[in-house]
């Protein structure tokens, strides 16, 4: 591994668990096999339909901490370069008209929950350019900028800046845009108080239910640092792999709140009072489980990153750098299934929707043995790279 970047484990919540590793391996299993053809000299002949199945294999200890782990600030994203659900232009003329045709009354705008759990508002308002308006918590836009998604969020990292600095930085960053290429249109805001107080189900964009979102990440990967033994980092280890949900999971897990509160209705009564409090039953647990998305309920282990020496990317001067592995299924073409475009650095931030950031997929099982009298625990752990997990 590259010095000083260990393989890192990534949770829903955005938090890291960096593994010790000592040795690691990488299998791909390509179904593929040959028969003897009747009539030819027995030459034999086969499919491969490009269907194969991969196991990483990762072995390594765990280890006491030698000193206390520094607090982190919770990070969120807004990138304006594609929509959040399906990746496709965010910048369109259906949906700066959308923006502007709402801003009249505010009904655009941003919701930003600080580490006080104080909500601060951004206004979209419509103007003559795209542009932070001084002195005030808004933002105005112009509908016919082709460069929206490149100027909208220099002007709310402006507002964001001069107005809330007691609470959030933010900067904007290159990104990954809709059609693979990359831009500067990525808002980036932190925290300014470090720790889990951090994280939270925000940014929110609150406008036209006709207009798409842009790609957003909720405030996450806040940490309150301690120090821990390797007992204790191998029974947090085993509590998430023995007992977290996936995001489905949770899904399903509110839909049978509500199929619980409509039988506490129909128990009572399918008239008057007796239906309208099942009602409230149901929708009050459907908003405790997915409307406020706790950290701690974001444990599940959705990723892993493990960096390798580059020189393809390598800067002068400098033998490597650092960059993730990573998994090319889908239909990718030449240069991007290899190193070769593989630009972003080892430390980037996981996000399951750009490949270079690490693998997606699960701990398919974790094996972890102690000695009596020793001070480590040994771990032999298989992770299975997914693209879609239910």
């Amino acid at each position: 591994m590259p010095q000083g970047t260990p393989i890192r484990l990534v949770q829903e919540n955005g938090n890291l668990i960096e593994l010790e590793a000592q040795t690691m391996v990488m299998t791909t299993s390509r179904k593929v096999g040959g028969s003897p053809v009747p009539f030819t000299g027995s030459k034999r002949m086969g499919f491969d339909l490009n269907v194969n199945s991969a196991m990483i294999n990762v072995q390594g200890v765990i280890t006491d901490d030698t000193v206390g782990g520094a607090n982190t600030a919770a990070v969120a994203k807004i990138n304006f370069g594609k929509t959040q659900n399906t990746g496709l232009q965010w910048n369109t003329a259906t949906n700066r008209a959308e923006i502007e045709f709402h801003t009249g009354a505010y009904y655009s705008y941003l919701n930003l929950t600080d580490a006080a759990d104080t909500t601060r508002t951004i206004y979209i308002i419509s103007g003559g350019s795209t542009a932070y308006v001084a002195g005030q918590d808004k933002v105005q836009i112009l509908s016919s900028d082709a460069n929206l998604h490149t100027t909208l969020p220099v002007a709310i990292r402006d507002c964001i800046n001069a107005r809330f600095s007691s609470y959030f930085t933010a900067t904007v960053e290159s990104a990954t845009q809709y059609d693979g290429t990359t831009a500067a249109t990525q808002l980036k805001i932190v925290q300014d108080t470090a720790g889990r107080s951090g994280n939270d189900s925000t940014p929110a964009w609150i406008g036209s239910q006709r207009m798409t979102r842009p790609h957003m990440e909720s405030f996450g990967g806040g940490a309150t640092g301690t120090k821990k033994s390797a007992g204790d980092k191998v029974m947090d280890l085993y509590g998430i792999l023995n007992n977290s949900i996936t995001q489905a999971g949770r899904t399903v897990m509110a839909l049978g709140t509500i199929a619980g509160g409509v039988g506490i209705a129909a128990a009572t009564s399918w008239t008057g009072v007796g239906a309208f409090a099942g009602a409230g039953i149901a929708l009050g647990g459907v908003g405790m489980l997915l409307d406020k998305e706790e950290d701690e309920e974001l444990d599940y282990i959705v990723g892993i990153q493990i960096p390798y020496n580059s020189l393809v990317t390598s800067e002068d001067g400098v033998q490597y750098s650092a960059r993730n592995f990573f998994m090319p299924t889908g239909y990718e073409k030449g240069l991007d299934k290899t190193s070769v475009n593989n630009l972003l650095p080892a430390s980037v931030d996981f996000d399951m929707k750009d490949k270079f950031t690490g693998i997606q997929g699960a701990v398919q099982k974790m094996d972890i043995t102690y000695n009596a009298g020793e001070m480590v625990y040994e771990f032999n752990m298989i992770f299975a790279p997914i693209d879609g997990l239910i």
